[in-house]
């Protein structure tokens, strides 16, 4: 007999280390599709940097296992990039903030206006 994570998703057991605050937050701040996708990737990061890779599987991977389109992953990896608890890396690559700290850096850093767009105004 097959376990829960082969039927949906095709892979063996798999864990997640989800900060407990991430969990707790109210679905006003954080969607349910977009917290699952997070806990995909925070599961399919590489433990020493918190970088997921587009071209290593991940993607295909999260969008199997949400069984959504890839117009709604980008929506969700939006509303997470948003909120600071993912940062892009190049075209294919996404770290995933775990830490509090980590976290509110990404907000400032995303609350900064982008300077060349403002000395063009």
């Amino acid at each position: 007999m097959t376990n829960a994570a082969e039927r949906v998703c095709g892979q063996g057991v798999r864990f997640a280390i989800v900060p407990a605050w991430v969990a707790e937050l109210p679905k006003e701040q954080l969607s349910d599709a977009a917290f699952r996708l997070y806990v995909l990737w925070c599961g399919s990061t590489n433990a020493k940097n918190g970088e997921v890779w587009a071209r290593n599987g991940a993607r295909s991977f999260a969008l199997e296992c949400l069984g959504k389109d890839d117009r709604s992953l980008r929506n969700w990896q939006n509303e997470l990039e948003a909120l600071g608890f993912i940062s892009k890396l190049g075209k294919f690559g996404i770290i995933v903030h775990r830490r509090l700290d980590d976290v509110e850096e990404t907000q400032r850093q995303n609350a900064v206006p982008n300077r060349r767009h403002s000395q063009a105004a």
